[in-house]
């Protein structure tokens, strides 16, 4: 016979015995039911039997079970006595820890059932079923223990059979063994799969556990009734997931516990409430929220090259404490909410980003302490660390260097210590911050930097932009310090500084500096060396400003202001809140009665130039038309007369004539400074020419209360007084005449400049200083029976290099002075005197 042909013949014979009242049961591999068979069944009869049952051949639980389990359980039912058996059952399975069942709430968890079974047998006869039966997750009737299987037989409604034995708690042949029922997933030891575990709660929620590679994990309930985990004989290649669905969609766990390494924790859905310990370390570990107070607690891996990824949404009152380094660390937040101090410990870590969360309004910050030991590697101990919002009161701590650390919200009361080089410093607004870097620090920038401090080794940019749109306008007030004050370097230290605000605190660079702009200075700057260039938004003076700041620079600089540039080497300079930087009187010293300059330089009268020193005093007081001023007196000491073969001495006469007894009377109030007098008494000791005068000088203001750099001011006024001369050839007494005419005056305060004379170098206040007079007087000659017309001129242009509290240090002076007399009917006659000083302050002596 073809194959085809036994199929054929297998397909009718199986037809013809189900037609005569045959059926068969066939069981399934692994499920403990007894071997597939034939069972013949007779006619039925609507008879009353008893029937009773058993677990048929193979019953037996495979320990431990787990919740998902599906059983295929053996039940053979019989009939007992001598009736014959025609109706309907139903069969359950219950799982009990006891051989007792216990039905209602709370009782033994029914586990599956198998209804309405056609039962149609003769005395004596018997027939197996094969129920199938399902392991629930069941908190209440089902925790975790040692369950035995009971088996139940009812008849049906209407049904003939009356069950005689309907319990079933034992197989004929063998004890009914309980089973350990655990809550555990992964590779259960003594299952031959993987098993997933799936935890429902009451709103329906459901959480599988999932673990791949070697090892198993637990679950059960905390005291608090929260879920927590515990692994078992993991490695690095384990890794565990709890996938959420259904329900509000998140699964809170209590605890994770992983003894042995784990290579990664997955819960994207899942909420740590409470803490986390992974004693042999984890290479990721995936959240949602973590609610603490909550420590995440990772041991040492075998494996010296590994580390870890931490991913997290938000926590709150959480602290990481890591012996693995850090691969990433990334959240949307990490906030403090009690008294306790959060922090993140670990060797290293490549990322640190609290990126926030705009669909919440999670703004990112990042509140904890960061305190990073170090790696033995090269590389940098914290690479990145990027915080959307803000850093609350924490300090971080980090041993070698970092990369670039930006944040993006306010600071305030944030401290950073790194015991190495940092790249980056990017800060928004900084209420109050102390920061130092033990070696480089690259750029630091921050909208503006109010209080607190900032050290570095060296750093390359200093940087408060501002913002405009929100009124910040870049001010730094933070202690700076650059460099070590013991041993201050002779290089570069700091490259480029930029405050375009208000520099509010000291500032220490203990070596050379580039390039510095600062908006406006309110405390000291101090440079040991060299500065390229200075850039302030306001003035400089040589005075301390009240509302201003200093700067001391100990090598060469050049300062750019907005009255020009100064040139320094070594000294200082006084910023200004103001424009109007220097009274004359207080460059000049009028007030100081007895003060004595010694001054040596050169002169020239004429065409004849030689040596000359002389001292200037302030004399005292001396009143001019109702007003009290000051009279300062030139005495010259000596004038040396140039080794040219001219035997005449022309310079010594002329520059005693014109100088000694010179004086001029200065007055000033709260309007200014003004020139009331100017004299010269004629020399009446020798048979010489010589010529005197008095000037009275109506209201001529020479300097309003303040001098403003590079403003020019101009005044004029009338002038009253007497000319002398002394004629020895004349037969006539001292001729005297009146003399009518103006003045006028145009000063202005040039800028800054640093000047070196015998004494010392100053760096001075530069005035330039014009005085213009012109007057006319007839002067009646008896012995040539004439009157003279006389007109005198004089211009004295000035320049003066000024110091307060010194007086002037250097001055240049060229004078044009013009005597004209007209003789009517005999002609005219002019004398012009036109010479140049340069003096230099050679000492300072102040009378007690």
């Amino acid at each position: 016979m073809t194959m085809k042909g036994l199929d054929r013949l297998r397909r009718w014979v199986s037809s013809s015995l189900r037609s005569l009242g045959w059926d068969s049961e066939i069981g399934r591999e692994g499920s403990g039911a007894a071997p597939a068979r034939l069972e013949p069944l007779e006619p039925r009869v609507m008879l009353h039997a008893d029937l009773v049952g058993f677990f048929g051949e193979g019953f037996g639980l495979d320990s431990p079970l787990v919740p998902g389990d599906v059983l295929t359980v053996p039940i053979v039912v019989e009939v007992a006595d001598e009736s014959a058996s025609n109706g309907t059952v139903s069969l359950e399975v219950f799982a009990s820890a006891d051989l007792v069942l216990d039905e209602g709430e709370g009782g033994d968890a029914l586990i599956g059932s198998l209804e309405n079974q056609r039962i149609l047998l003769e005395p004596g006869q018997s027939r197996a079923f094969n129920v199938r039966a399902t392991v629930p997750f069941d908190e209440e009737s089902l925790p975790p223990g040692a369950y035995f299987l009971i088996g139940r037989i009812t008849a049906d409604e209407g049904a003939d059979e009356e069950p005689g034995n309907n319990l079933i708690t034992e197989n004929l042949d063998e004890e009914n063994v309980a089973a350990e029922l655990v809550w555990r997933f992964g590779n259960v030891p003594g299952r031959l799969r993987p098993n997933r575990l799936t935890v429902v709660e009451d709103d329906g929620l459901m959480a599988t556990f999932t673990l791949a590679g070697p090892g198993f994990g637990e679950i059960g309930r905390t005291e608090g009734r929260l879920w927590n985990v515990t692994f078992t004989d993991t490695e690095s290649t384990s890794q565990a997931i709890v996938a959420v669905r259904g329900g509000d969609g998140q699964f809170e766990l209590g605890g994770i516990t992983a003894p042995d390494p784990l290579g990664g924790f997955i819960g994207k859905n899942v909420d740590l409430i409470g803490d986390a310990t992974f004693s042999g370390g984890v290479r990721r570990l995936i959240l949602d929220d973590v609610e603490g107070p909550s420590t995440i607690e990772i041991g040492p891996s075998d494996d010296e090259n590994a580390s870890t990824l931490i991913l997290l949404d938000r926590a709150s009152d959480l602290s990481i404490d890591s012996d693995m380094p850090i691969n990433s660390l990334i959240l949307s937040e990490l906030i403090d909410t009690d008294d306790v101090a959060d922090t993140v410990s670990a060797p290293s870590i490549g990322r640190i980003i609290a990126r926030g969360n705009r669909v919440d309004d999670v703004e990112g910050d990042f509140e904890a302490n960061l305190d990073l030991s170090g790696s033995d590697e090269d590389a940098a101990t914290l690479l990145v660390a990027i915080v959307f919002g803000g850093l609350g009161d924490a300090t971080w701590e980090i041993e070698g260097d970092a990369g670039r650390i930006i944040v993006r919200g306010e600071v305030d009361g944030w401290g950073l210590d790194v015991l190495g080089g940092l790249t980056l410093l990017n800060l928004s607004d900084v209420a109050d911050a102390e920061v130092e870097v033990e070696d480089s620090l690259g750029v630091v920038r921050a909208l503006r930097w109010l209080e607190g401090s900032l050290t570095a080794g060296e750093i390359t940019a200093l940087i408060t932009t501002g913002n405009r749109r929100s009124g910040i306008e870049g001010d730094f007030g933070a202690i700076l310090t650059v460099g070590d004050p013991e041993e201050p370097s002779d290089e570069t230290i700091l490259t480029h500084l930029l405050i375009l605000g208000t520099l509010s605190e000291e500032a220490h660079i203990h070596g050379d500096a580039v390039r510095l702009r600062i908006g406006k200075l309110r405390d000291e700057l101090e440079i040991d060396g060299d500065a390229t260039l200075i850039s302030l938004d306001e003035f400089v003076s040589v005075a301390d400003q009240s509302t201003g700041g200093s700067m001391n620079i100990g090598g060469a600089t050049r300062i750019r202001t907005p009255g020009g540039f100064v040139s320094l080497t070594g000294g200082s300079l006084f910023s200004s809140e103001t424009e109007e930087l220097y009274a004359l009187e207080d460059l000049l010293l009028f007030d100081q009665v007895g003060t004595t300059w010694n001054y040596e330089g050169e002169v020239a009268v004429g065409r004849d130039t030689g040596a000359i020193e002389f001292s200037r005093t302030v004399e005292g007081t001396e009143e001019i038309g109702g007003r009290l001023g000051f009279a300062v007196e030139d005495d010259v000491t000596s004038v040396e007369d140039p080794d040219d073969g001219d035997d005449d001495d022309d310079l010594e006469v002329d520059a005693e004539d014109l100088l000694e007894n010179d004086h001029v009377v200065w007055f000033f109030d709260d309007t200014g400074v003004f020139l009331l007098h100017i004299g010269l008494e004629p020399d009446e000791s020798d048979d010489d020419f010589s010529i005197g005068f008095e000037l009275d000088i109506d209201d001529l203001q020479v300097a309003p209360p303040a001098l403003v750099l590079g403003e020019l001011h101009q005044d004029s006024a009338a002038i009253t007084g007497q000319i002398t001369i002394i004629d020895p050839e004349l037969d006539d007494d001292p001729l005297v005449a009146v003399l009518n005419g103006t003045a006028s005056v145009r000063t202005q305060l040039i800028g800054h400049e640093q000047v070196t004379v015998s004494l010392d170098t100053y760096l001075a206040a530069k005035i330039g200083l014009l005085q213009e007079l012109e007057a006319t007087a007839t002067v009646n000659v008896p012995s040539l029976g004439v009157d003279l017309l006389l007109t005198v001129t004089e211009s004295d242009q000035m320049t003066l290099w000024a110091v307060p509290e010194v007086g002037i240090v250097r001055q240049t002076n060229r004078v044009t002075a013009t005597a004209r007399a007209i003789a009517p009917g005999l002609g005219s006659e002019s004398f012009t005197v036109a010479g140049s000083a340069d003096l230099g302050l050679a000492s300072v002596e102040v009378e007690d």
